[in-house]
C-alpha cells in the first residue's frame, strides 16, 4: 500500500483502486486471495471500540457500516499509519486527511476485483469467483506462520466499553480532538455532554496549575468526577476545585488533597481517590469545559436555572443564587445549602430550564 499511495499523493479513491487493483493483478492467483484474507486478519483486529470512538471524533460515520467503511480506509493508508493507531488511536491526529472522506468501504473488496479481472485475462470464459476461490480445495489460506507474523506486529491493548462519550475521546485522544474539536462543537456527542453539565447539581470551577501552563475548567461536580479529575491532574503543581460561589471544594498538591472542609464529601471522593493512588482501577475521563467554552456557552444562555431538591440554582453572569420553591424567593447560597445537598445522587432527574 505504501507505493500505491504514492503513485496517489491526492488521496483519490478511483485512483488508489486503479493502482492497486492493477498491482495485484500482477501477483499469482493464490497471492491475490493471500492479500484479501491478510487484509481481513487486520480488519479483525481493528474492529475495536476505542478506534470506533476515534473514527468518530476526525468525520467517520459513526454506525457500523460506518466503522467498517473507517478500518478499510486505515488500512488502505498504509502499514505505519495502521499500526501506530493500533498502538494510540490519538495518533489519527497527524494524518493527513484534509478534504478527504474518512471511509473506504470498497477498499475491501480491491482484492474481489483483481481476482476476477485475473481469472478473465487468463481464461476469458472462466467465471470463477473470489468466494468460490476462498472455500476451494486449492487454496489453503494463510500458514499459521504468517497469521501468527500478523498478530506479533499489531501492539496488543485493552480495550474501552462499547459506550463512549466525548469525554471519553477528550481524555484518551487529546490531539485528536483537539484537531476536531470545532466539528466535535456540532455533534450530537458535545451536546449531549453539554447538557449534562449545564444541569448537574454542582458545577465545578477548577484552577490548575501546572507549570508557566495554568489551566481553568469546569466539570460536573460528583465525588467520582472530582477523584478523577484529580488523578488525571496528578503531576498538577496545585488544584483549587470551587462551586460556583468560590466557595472551596477542594485544594490539592496534585492528586493529594491538602483541604477538603466537606468531611463527608471528603470521604466519598477517597473512595474512588484511594484505588486509583494504588492503581487497582483505571482514571475515567471526565467531561470538562475550558473556561472560554463554558464563558461562551453561558453567554448564549442569559439565565440557566437547574432544579434540585424543590430549590432551583440559577447562574446569572457570576451571581449564583437559590430559589426555596416554598417560600418562592431567591436567596444566596454561601454555604446554604450544603455541597452535599447539591452534589446529591445524580440518577434523580435534573430539570433544565431556560429563560
Amino acid at each position: 500500500m505504501d507505493e500505491t499511495n504514492r503513485l496517489c499523493p491526492t488521496r483519490d479513491k478511483e485512483s488508489i483502486m486503479a493502482v492497486a487493483t492493477e498491482k495485484l493483478m500482477k501477483l499469482d492467483v493464490n497471492d491475490i486471495l493471500d492479500f484479501h484474507m491478510i487484509q481481513q486478519e487486520y480488519f479483525r483486529m481493528a474492529y475495536r471500540n476505542d478506534l470506533h470512538a476515534a473514527s468518530e471524533a476526525i468525520g467517520a460515520d459513526p454506525s457500523f457500516d460506518g466503522l467498517q467503511a473507517f478500518i478499510y480506509w486505515l488500512i488502505s493508508r498504509g502499514k505505519e499509519v495502521f499500526i501506530n493507531a493500533m498502538d494510540n488511536p490519538d495518533s489519527l491526529a497527524g494524518v493527513p486527511k484534509e478534504g478527504e472522506k474518512i471511509g473506504f468501504l470498497s477498499f475491501g473488496y480491491v482484492a474481489y476485483t483483481a481476482y476476477s479481472m485475473k481469472m478473465d485475462r487468463i481464461n476469458p470464459g472462466d467465471i470463477s469467483d473470489t468466494y468460490s476461490a476462498l472455500n476451494s480445495e486449492d487454496y489453503g489460506g494463510l500458514t499459521p506462520e504468517t497469521r501468527e507474523a500478523i498478530r506479533d506486529e499489531i501492539p496488543q491493548r485493552a480495550d474501552i466499553a462499547p459506550s463512549y462519550s466525548l469525554n471519553t475521546i477528550q481524555c484518551l485522544f487529546p490531539n485528536v480532538y483537539k484537531e476536531n474539536v470545532d466539528r466535535l462543537k456540532n455533534t450530537g456527542l458535545y451536546q449531549e455532554q453539554v447538557s449534562k453539565l449545564i444541569s448537574s447539581r454542582c458545577i465545578i470551577h477548577a484552577r490548575v496549575g501546572i507549570g508557566l501552563c495554568p489551566k481553568e475548567e469546569y466539570f460536573a461536580g460528583t465525588p467520582e468526577n472530582i477523584a478523577n479529575f484529580l488523578a488525571w491532574y496528578k503531576i498538577a503543581d496545585s488544584m483549587l476545585l470551587t462551586d460556583m460561589t468560590d466557595r472551596l471544594v477542594v485544594y490539592s498538591s496534585g492528586w493529594y488533597i491538602i483541604s477538603c472542609p466537606d468531611k463527608s464529601l471528603l470521604e466519598k471522593i477517597s473512595e474512588t481517590l484511594f484505588p486509583l493512588y494504588r492503581n487497582e482501577i483505571e482514571v475515567q475521563p471526565v467531561f470538562r469545559l475550558s473556561a472560554s467554552e463554558f464563558e461562551g456557552i453561558m453567554g448564549r444562555l442569559p439565565d440557566v436555572h437547574i432544579a434540585c431538591e424543590g430549590k432551583m440554582n440559577m447562574i446569572q453572569g457570576n451571581s449564583s443564587h437559590c430559589y426555596d420553591a416554598v417560600s418562592g424567593e431567591y436567596i444566596s447560597y454561601q454555604g446554604d445549602p450544603s455541597f452535599n445537598e447539591l452534589i446529591a445522587d445524580e440518577s434523580e432527574p435534573v430539570t433544565l430550564q431556560m429563560t
